[in-house]
């Protein structure tokens, strides 16, 4: 008696989608045809509906950019600092989907013509050590181009992504998200993966500057406790893989700059949750630094200070509490540097 397996059918892509993917392909394709200063004019042209579309929706839900630029610059910012902020912020925004459909056109034959990688330095003997490389960035600069120049760079990256809904979009991204090869993960059930890729002796990209609400950890970040999520400082601790907090902020037109804020080693304890809260602190501090640096290069608009520690009291402001040190003193988180607007 014959018998034969049916493979179950894969799932139809809607038309809908294709036609998307196939608009985003078209778009990006043109784009990369145009010269940088035209893509940049035109893009210019979105920023008034980004500034007011960013204020309309803070008014609405009661949190957005202009909430988390006084948690985080606090009696240190005005009025017009802030305006100017926001606008600055906007402008980098809209250039960041220039900075991506360019990516591909950086390879290993040409990095040093777009990015200034001097501070690789610092983190290639840990690499090549082979324990694995936990490299943690956030929302600042261009966090896409990181995973990218350090395969170029010849680390072996498997950086972390949500996939978008529509598969051909989803498709694109992840092709040029590998164009310089970087190895692509969905960020979801990632941790075990992402363990053995340690193992491996291979390096992992992970963001840290997102809201956590499952298992969160409150560490200052901008002078202020934020719910952080544990897991790189949990895999520092499995593993003994430093954790490397880099950042590729934009300094010209196609022009940028590899920076590395702190490299974390610590010494295992039998305390678990004073280790990964030691570990923490550091890498929200480095983070810190990075947005401090370049303050019109993160993504003011993130739910970054959404959750909450339970007993927590707001301020007569309306904000939450800012960190303290012991002494009762603002930590220098809290005070900061002077506010630079480049882009």
């Amino acid at each position: 008696m014959m018998s034969h397996v049916t493979s179950e059918p894969s799932p139809s892509i809607p038309l809908s989608h294709r036609a998307i993917g196939l608009a985003v392909v078209l778009f990006t394709a043109v784009l990369r045809l145009l010269p940088v200063v035209v893509s940049r004019f035109l893009f210019d042209i979105t920023v008034p509906f980004l500034v007011v579309g960013s204020w309309i929706r803070e008014k609405r839900v009661g949190r957005g950019v202009n909430r988390n630029l006084h948690i985080a610059f606090r009696d240190q910012l005005t009025p017009g600092m802030a305006m100017r902020l926001r606008w600055a912020w906007a402008r980098h925004m809209t250039w960041l989907f220039i900075d991506f459909v360019h990516m591909p056109g950086i390879q290993k034959e040409n990095l040093s013509r777009f990015v200034d990688c001097e501070d690789w330095d610092r983190v290639r003997a840990e690499y090549e050590l082979s324990k694995g490389l936990i490299c943690v960035t956030g929302h600042i600069g261009v966090p896409e181009l990181l995973g990218h120049v350090a395969s170029l760079l010849g680390a072996v990256v498997n950086g972390v992504f949500r996939p978008p809904g529509i598969t051909p979009v989803g498709d694109y991204l992840t092709g040029v998200r590998s164009s310089g090869g970087q190895r692509v993960l969905s960020k979801w059930n990632v941790n075990w993966p992402l363990k053995k890729a340690l193992d491996r002796g291979e390096g992992i990209g992970l963001t840290g500057d997102e809201n956590t609400v499952k298992n969160p950890v409150f560490v200052p970040f901008l002078g202020t406790p934020a719910a952080t999520n544990p897991i790189p400082a949990v895999l520092h601790r499995a593993t003994g893989a430093p954790v490397a907090v880099m950042t590729v902020h934009r300094r010209g037109r196609l022009e940028y700059r590899l920076h590395v804020w702190d490299v974390i080693h610590i010494t295992k304890t039998d305390d678990r949750d004073a280790d990964i809260e030691a570990i923490l602190l550091r890498i929200n501090a480095a983070l810190s630094r990075a947005i401090r640096s370049s303050p019109a290069q993160w993504f003011w608009g993130m739910r970054r200070f959404h959750t909450r520690p339970p007993d927590e009291v707001l301020g007569k402001d309306g904000l939450p509490p800012a960190a303290h040190s012991q002494g009762g003193a603002p930590t220098p988180e809290v005070r900061g540097a002077p506010i630079e607007l480049t882009t």
